[in-house]
């Protein structure tokens, strides 16, 4: 039956297929759907049943590749080649030829490696490249064949290009890079700036690794950078370091003062007075020290941040945005006019920073604030609407609606590409379909990817709608960007958790973007992105049924709810509740303030950039879907009370 399978796919392999109504692969689904589990358990017999209902199914490329893939390293080239010709289309496609080309060069067969190859982004296949380029000279000077050899030079740039990085690399790499140094095109200098890069990453076993390539004179450089990265506070004065006042002395030494700033920024300032009288540092070394400990110290709340960060002699924008940040935490609103006023015009002009200019003008009794919240105000956004609360106006949401062509949405339907999604998504898998999508938003328009938004919202696929507008620069079709995905599932979970439907809507837009199989990295999951862990305990204090899987909207809906809402119960407004959703309660306990201040202050004083960002959103969002659930206004301000110490 397998050798039957075999003959009768690849026979319909060569059959271009058009399918020109979406209705017509209604029938097909079931099949496809048991085709496709049994493939995935290399069960050829079944699918080979299977087959004959599905020739004219747009996802019968991927039956294909499936079987193709199965037996990849017994394929002949002819197969591999023909796939790739007739559905040079699919995402998958790019899989098969990798792992083709891997094959290929696996066997040394560099001829018909540089025959195949495309440009890639993917730096295992980029050091194959460059591998290639070694074995087919090779083979060429052995065989005596007319055709030059690639250039000598050639392959070592590459390579030197690819070996400057800040991480380990792919083991395809690791063995060019052995080839590399015995060809003698790996000089001290190319491991030393590996090496530098691999520390300032934080990498410092892989530096030590390669640090033993090294000369036994030049090893000892290495194992004293490594232990001034673990233990800076005793290392910053070796006797290696005084008899030696070079460059990679003082490089060593500042990496030593920035790490010991993460821990003790006072402590770091103290040492490096000390050092930089003993050592011959020069303007750009000490501007770069300077510069590290200024930052660490208005990240840890240092006193002493913002007369640091004002005696910069340099600066650029993370030092001109940490001054504002800074000297709001200190709440000292003369220094905040300053500062602002530092930034460059195409920095200053932004919402952010106009906002608290206005605010401290304001505090300053200056004139200029009131125009500011006006012009604000009449915009939409984050600090938009805490401009209209500084006014008690109304909010600015201005909605307008992107104009719908029917038939250009009509004509993105039929796209092949955007038909597959379709029936991934269909069929309930969202990452295939996810992946299709994004395949067949390559090389689109920016009207064109409009229309795909649109078609996106037509199949009711939240999360396609988002993401594709995030290509674009639309932002004023808030239908479209804040869509009403699980509307009765939101608002029976946050009726039940007792919270406002915006508000849970709001996270999960943060969130997932409205993606129910996501995970993070970190084994968050689902819509609201819930910790296991998490849930379970919520699960159990809500008294939830047994329930435990938490991609299936409904569970996670309710369990990510109720956790919200303890979140904003045991903290007492949203602003800290978001904070608390993104970072962790534990370290919103250490951020809280010395003395009673701002929510807006405290907000934008958030050492996270990431959740600093997240906050403002959480709070625009639940403004947006209020607006949007037709709820009488709430304004920001009511979720911003003054931050308690």
């Amino acid at each position: 039956m397998a050798a039957k399978f075999y003959l009768g796919i690849f026979s319909l392999l060569f059959i271009l297929i058009h399918p020109s109504n979406a209705a017509d692969f209604t029938s097909a689904r079931r099949e496809f759907r048991l085709a496709w589990e049994a493939l995935t358990h290399q069960d050829f017999d079944s699918v080979a049943e299977l087959l004959p209902n599905l020739e004219g199914h747009p996802l019968y490329g991927y039956l294909v590749y499936g079987e193709l893939n199965a037996r990849l390293e017994n394929a002949a080239d002819d197969e591999i080649k023909d796939f790739l010709k007739r559905y040079k289309d699919l995402p998958v496609a790019t899989q098969l030829r990798t792992a083709w080309l891997k094959r290929l060069a696996a066997e040394e067969r560099w001829a018909d490696f540089f025959a195949n190859y495309v440009d890639t982004e993917d730096i295992a296949m980029r050091c194959l490249h460059a591998r290639a380029k070694i074995g087919l000279r090779d083979q060429q000077a052995l065989t005596s064949e007319a055709s030059l050899p690639p250039p000598e030079g050639a392959w070592m740039e590459q390579v030197r290009a690819l070996w400057m990085i800040n991480k380990r690399q792919p083991a395809e790499c690791e063995n060019l890079f052995r080839i590399w140094q015995e060809a003698g095109g790996m000089t001290p200098a190319d491991l030393w700036q590996r090496i530098t890069l691999l520390f300032e990453a934080g990498s410092v076993d892989y530096a030590e690794e390669l640090g033993a390539r090294l000369p036994a004179n030049e090893r000892i450089w290495v194992r004293a950078w490594a232990r001034i990265h673990r233990n800076p506070r005793n290392n910053l004065d070796q006797p290696l370091f005084h008899a030696q006042d070079n460059e990679r002395t003082r490089m060593i030494i500042g990496h030593g003062l920035s790490r010991l700033a993460r821990d003790n920024s006072a402590t770091a300032m103290n040492e490096w007075r000390k050092l930089k009288a003993q050592y011959s540092f020069t303007p750009a070394e000490r501007n770069k020290i300077d510069r590290a400990i200024a930052l660490r110290a208005a990240t840890n709340r240092d006193k002493n941040a913002l007369p640091w960060l004002e005696a910069m002699e340099l600066s650029d924008a993370e030092i001109r945005r940490a001054r504002v940040r800074t000297a709001l935490w200190a709440e000292n609103w003369p220094a905040v006019v300053r500062a602002v006023r530092e930034l460059k015009p195409w920095e200053r002009n932004a919402a952010r920073w106009r906002y608290w200019e206005a605010r401290a003008l304001e505090k300053t009794n200056q004139l200029g604030a009131m125009e500011i919240y006006r012009d604000l105000a009449g915009h939409r956004g984050y600090h938009s609407f805490l401009a209209a609360d500084r006014l008690g106006i109304t909010y600015a949401f201005n909605h307008r609606p992107i104009a719908i062509a029917e038939d250009e949405i009509a004509r993105i339907e039929r796209r092949p590409g955007f038909l597959r999604a379709h029936e991934w998504f269909i069929l309930g898998y969202f990452p295939e379909g996810r992946r299709e999508w994004m395949a067949a938003l390559t090389g689109n328009s920016p009207e064109e990817l409009i229309t795909a938004a649109q078609l996106a919202a037509k199949w009711n696929w939240p999360d396609r709608i988002i993401a594709t507008l995030g290509k674009t620069l639309e932002e004023d079709d808030l239908i479209l960007r804040f869509p009403l995905a699980y509307q009765e599932l939101i608002k029976s979970s946050a009726a039940i958790a007792g919270i406002s439907p915006a508000t849970v809507f709001a996270v999960t837009r943060q969130e997932s973007i409205f993606m129910p199989d996501v995970r993070s990295a970190a084994g968050a999951l689902g819509l609201m992105q819930l910790m296991p862990a998490t849930a379970a305990q919520i699960a159990q204090e809500i008294k939830s049924p047994s329930n435990s899987n938490l991609l299936e909207p409904n569970n996670n809906l309710r369990l990510g709810s109720a956790f919200l809402a303890q979140l904003i119960r045991r903290f007492g407004n949203l602003t800290l509740a978001a904070a608390a959703y993104n970072a962790g309660p534990g370290r919103i306990q250490q951020w809280r303030p010395h003395a009673k201040m701002p929510a807006d202050v405290w907000i934008e004083s958030i050492p996270f950039d990431e959740t600093r960002r997240y906050v403002r959103n959480i709070l625009t969002y639940k403004a947006i879907y209020g607006w949007r659930l037709g709820l009488p206004q709430e304004r920001l301000s009511e979720e911003m009370p003054s931050i308690n110490p």
